[in-house]
């Protein structure tokens, strides 16, 4: 156990010690690292979340799991995207110009074709955006008084054996990179030597703003049950042999529309479970189980 039971959901860093985690939304090695290392360093009103749901949002209607949000009560909130990338050579970049500026777009391309954007920093500020407007008691705050747009941020880190000034590099620091709003580091920054704030901005905290109102408990209402442990729901009814159950389960989690929205929902689980066929059921889960595109594999390796 961690000295602060404060990293959600509760267990997770053990389970990832023992290797309990199962399904497709296992921690990475990277994730684990970063959490358990900010569980050591955080002073203790810190809540540490992994793998968060963020709800849907105005015209944002599929849900983004960031990989770990850290929250205090008063001094804010930080989202952070981690990428266990082995080799940034992997990647090409491309400048795309656009009517609102430009953006740094980073894709990964074979003789297969070319991936989408896979820029963490473009991925992270969405989800940053998608807080910080998707909060209504957060948006009032910051209406009341701006300063408090400090209280949110966000970051990425690299869990690979690049230097945090190659990772800033890679993401197009210092045209495409805006510090004051997304901090990037790497795996050379956690250690004894480094100062935290350094990581984590909001601990600085120079002119000591703080929210009215408990940021932690508006946000942990905001989010859904992480996705790795709806996947561990659906092994356990595996296990206890709620075949069916499972295989529905499966399908309204993975099962998405050409736009990204989800196909089904909770309230259509006693029709599917009643009136779908098994075998069917069993098909198109298999089909979405291994929809995970080679653009994704080579990104984790």
């Amino acid at each position: 156990m961690t000295l602060v039971d404060r990293v959600l959901p509760k267990g997770i860093l053990q389970k990832y010690q023992k290797k309990e985690l199962k399904g497709n939304y296992n921690f990475t090695e990277g994730e684990y690292h970063l959490a358990n290392y900010l569980d050591k360093k955080l002073p203790k009103e810190w809540i540490i979340h992994t793998k968060p749901t963020l709800k849907k949002w105005g015209l944002h209607m599929t849900k983004k799991t960031p990989d770990i949000v850290i929250a205090h009560k008063k001094f804010g909130i930080m989202i952070i995207e981690v990428k266990d990338y082995s080799d940034f050579n992997n990647f090409k970049k491309e400048i795309v110009k656009t009517r609102n500026g430009k953006y740094l777009d980073i894709f990964y391309k074979d003789n297969k074709g070319r991936s989408k954007n896979m820029n963490p920093v473009k991925q992270v500020e969405g989800y940053y955006w998608r807080m910080r407007y998707g909060i209504k008691e957060i948006i009032e705050e910051i209406s009341e008084n701006t300063s408090k747009l400090n209280l949110i941020k966000c970051g990425v880190y690299f869990h690979n054996e690049h230097s945090t000034v190659e990772a800033k590099q890679f993401v197009g620091y210092p045209d495409f990179l805006k510090t004051y709003r997304c901090n990037v580091f790497a795996k050379d920054m956690l250690n004894d030597k480094t100062p935290l704030h350094n990581l984590i901005p909001l601990l600085l905290n120079k002119d000591k703003i703080q929210s009215k109102i408990d940021w932690t408990y508006k946000f942990k209402n905001w989010i859904s049950d992480p996705l790795h442990f709806v996947e561990s729901k659906i092994i356990a009814l595996q296990q206890q042999n709620k075949t069916v159950e499972a295989l529905v389960e499966s399908l309204i989690l993975k099962a998405l529309d050409p736009d990204g929205k989800p196909m089904f929902t909770r309230m259509d689980k006693a029709t599917l479970m009643n009136e779908a066929d098994p075998s069917i059921l069993l098909k198109v889960c298999s089909e979405l189980n291994n929809a995970t595109t080679e653009y994704e594999e080579v990104a984790k390796n």
